[in-house]
């Protein structure tokens, strides 16, 4: 199964009352135009429709119990310390926008690292992870890329978890238990593109071969791959 097959079978086992609810991410988010004198701003998400098809409707989301406890993490990494928080996290409904502010730990040195990141402009893009309430498909609409024959899905009811600071957009479950940080990071350079057409061109040599299942299987990964860096 892809990636996309997974997420969607978690949401329908959640509608049917067979699992609570799913635990998603969405790198949609970047930096908000900087103003002079004034802290940065991250949109955290809008809803606009993504590749694969999703729109998440901003006046869904719901964040109190976030601001109980609203760290900003790195690449939604729980085995790393929090690189700040997000004192001010708001919903702009003239532009539908989850806005956050974040309160950068200053005294830790690889936050500072990551902010000086986004001053520069290294790095622009955040991640939400979020518990999807209440959604349906949208009627006549597909993905795109190698999910393309896959429903959209629009999110109307949804709890946000966390936020996290992304060199490039990922689906954690997908990379991070397969992954370090720093393996993460290096994925950047990763010619994804020529290895799935090598694996393909393989496949077609084969027919039944003990070979093909572990060459399906990296077909799988690299698929995660290519989600990344299309996005």
């Amino acid at each position: 199964k892809n990636l996309r097959e997974i997420e969607l079978e978690s949401l329908y086992a959640y509608k049917s009352g067979k699992a609570s609810p799913p635990l998603l991410y969405k790198a949609s988010g970047s930096t908000a135009p900087p103003e002079s004198g004034k802290p940065m701003v991250f949109i955290a998400s809008d809803e606009s429709e993504d590749r694969l098809g999703d729109v998440i409707t901003s006046s869904g989301w719901e964040f109190k119990s976030f601001q109980r406890n609203p760290v900003f993490l790195y690449a939604h990494d729980q085995r790393i310390l929090p690189i700040g928080t997000f004192p001010k996290i708001w919903i702009d409904e003239k532009v539908k926008q989850l806005l956050a502010a974040p309160r950068w730990d200053d005294e830790d040195p690889f936050a500072a690292q990551v902010k000086g990141k986004y001053e520069r402009g290294v790095m622009k893009g955040v991640s939400v992870g979020f518990r999807a309430l209440e959604f349906e498909e949208i009627a006549g609409s597909t993905g795109h890329g190698m999910f393309g024959d896959m429903p959209g899905i629009k999110f109307m009811k949804q709890e946000l978890v966390e936020i996290s600071a992304v060199p490039i957009p990922a689906n954690p479950n997908a990379l991070l238990k397969m992954l370090s940080r720093e393996q993460f990071i290096s994925l950047a350079s990763f010619d994804y593109e020529k290895r799935f057409a090598e694996l393909e061109t393989r496949i077609e040599r084969l027919t039944k071969s003990p070979e093909l299942k572990g060459i399906e299987e990296e077909l799988d990964i690299i698929g995660a791959y290519e989600k990344i860096f299309t996005a």
